[in-house]
């Protein structure tokens, strides 16, 4: 989920187009041709030409180069000056750069929408020096939006060399490429502080007008992105992203296997004391949006959130999280509690076939008879998960497969906070393993409860109801957590609750 921006291809900018996620809405990125590709040679002055978000200006001329084509501002690598090899704007890169024909270096990025970080690379700097300076160097400076540069936003490049025109000590690190990242040859200028708006870049000292640029790329304010992690203390097990389009923001989440998510909740506000808190922290179940609950649960999920009238606002999200098992067979492994029923004709039910933990773990031939109207409630160490498939729970009946011995049947619950929900399924003696579904809205289950639903006429006096050998669970929710963005985030109150500042560009309202 990234927000980082590069432009990676000439007039390619990146456009937001609508998306059904999850039956909401999200946005996807996409590069898009806007008026065709640049040629070499071609002015990237101006508007949205080199990149939708930026618009350059300079000194001078500034202009596409393409590796190996005119025009040429530098030949590279500097080893093989003399030989045919020696390339046109060498490493510069398949995707292309730009330079100053009239080689002033003197450079203007302003952002249409404000950017939290901004980065470019300069190549093969330093290697001709033709005014014979002693010291170089190059600033990055980063202002807001009245003008101001933001404090701690700069980066220079500085060095000394000789006098020479060609000073040796340059040969390869003044060089495209034969210098490492970071040598002038080949450095990477980036700045970060909230609110960019505009970018300056100019050589002060020792111009080497040979040079070209490449790698532009920026992170949108509203792309902000947020590790999601599941309780105070973690782990990190997804992301949370805001993007947004015009007067409307979108937030994203996406959790990592094998957490899913259950239900969110979203909030957006111009001042952070208008979130729904208590001294504790804040209330998710307050927040004016929210999406879910999911059954079964979801790796990902988005919402539009209609923006409030202010160049910085708030947004907080809360997430409720299941850690899942690996799908299999896990059988019960507790009898919470037991009432038996009798006979058809109201004896008791024999002692070999009254031992409720009979029914725990897989199926042995050795079994508990619920007795006509008599139940027992099981458990499995962990809830049951459901996953909205027809074989989310299993039973074993003893007597099952004899064709010609009467129906045995029991009604199944699910227990969930503090609730019992019934199965629309019913275990049955018809087959060997008989399945049953956890009802639609309930993520998962606590306990089950069997309750014997034999038609007694069916049976002799002495039958006693459902003969249960085995209850199995399909997939279990290994734990629960409250998921809450955090990079960036601020703590509210004593309960871990946290609100993401984000900034959106003035010039959009």
């Amino acid at each position: 989920m990234s927000g980082r921006h590069r432009a990676t291809s000439p007039r390619w900018p990146f456009v937001v187009t609508s998306v059904a996620t999850l039956g909401l809405v999200g946005v996807s990125m996409a590069p898009a041709a806007a008026g065709g590709g640049l040629a070499p040679g071609d002015s990237v002055e101006g508007d949205g030409i080199y990149d939708a978000n930026v618009s350059i200006s300079s000194t001078g001329d500034v202009r596409y180069l393409v590796e190996g084509s005119d025009p040429v501002l530098y030949g590279a690598a500097n080893d093989d000056l003399n030989s045919a090899v020696n390339t046109k704007n060498g490493c510069l890169g398949a995707a292309g750069g730009f330079g100053d024909v009239d080689r002033k270096d003197s450079f203007t990025f302003e952002l249409a929408d404000t950017v939290s970080d901004f980065s470019l690379r300069m190549l093969d700097f330093g290697d001709y020096n033709p005014n014979h300076s002693t010291n170089h160097s190059v600033v990055m400076t980063a202002y807001d939006s009245a003008g101001n540069a933001i404090p701690g936003a700069t980066d220079t490049l500085a060095f000394t060399t000789g006098t020479a025109t060609n000073p040796t000590e340059m040969w390869y690190t003044g060089d495209a490429c034969t210098a490492t990242e970071g040598q002038p040859g080949n450095y990477l200028f980036s700045v970060a502080g909230t609110g960019i708006a505009k970018v300056t870049l100019e050589v002060v000292q020792g111009l080497d007008p040979n040079i070209a640029f490449t790698d532009l790329n920026y992170t949108l304010e509203s792309d902000l992105s947020s590790e999601l992690m599941a309780g105070r203390d973690g782990p990190a097990v997804g992301e949370v992203g805001i993007t947004h389009a015009g007067d409307v923001a979108y937030l994203t989440v996406d959790v990592d296997a094998p957490w899913v998510i259950y239900r969110t909740h979203v909030d957006v506000v111009d001042d952070p004391a208008d979130f729904p808190q208590t001294k504790g922290g804040l209330i998710p179940g307050q927040f004016t949006y929210l999406t879910g609950p999911y059954v079964p649960g979801v790796s990902s999920d988005s919402i539009a959130l209609p923006l409030p009238d202010s160049c910085t606002n708030y947004v907080a999200f809360h997430a409720d999280l299941l850690k899942l098992s690996e799908p299999g067979s896990y059988w019960a492994t507790d009898v919470v509690s037991a009432l038996q029923g009798t006979t058809k004709d109201g004896g008791p039910v024999l002692p070999e076939r009254s031992d409720s933990a009979s029914a725990l773990g897989a199926p042995d031939g050795v079994f508990y008879s619920l007795g006509f109207g008599g139940s027992i409630e099981v458990a499995f160490g962990s809830r049951i998960y459901n996953s909205g498939s027809a074989d989310d729970l299993a039973g074993v009946e003893i007597t099952n497969g004899r064709a010609s011995y009467p129906e045995e049947k029991a009604t199944v619950e699910f227990l969930y906070n503090g609730t019992w929900y019934p199965s629309a399924d019913s275990l049955t003696n018809a087959t060997e393993v008989s399945f049953v579904s956890l009802p639609a809205g309930i993520p998962y289950a606590d306990a089950v409860r069997i309750t014997d639903d034999t038609d007694p006429a069916l049976h002799i006096g002495s039958a006693d109801g459902f003969d249960l050998d085995a209850v199995k669970a399909h997939q279990l929710v290994d734990a629960t957590a409250s998921g809450w963005a955090d990079t960036y985030g601020v703590l509210v109150g004593n309960n871990w609750s946290m609100y993401l500042p984000y900034s959106l560009s003035c010039a959009q309202d």
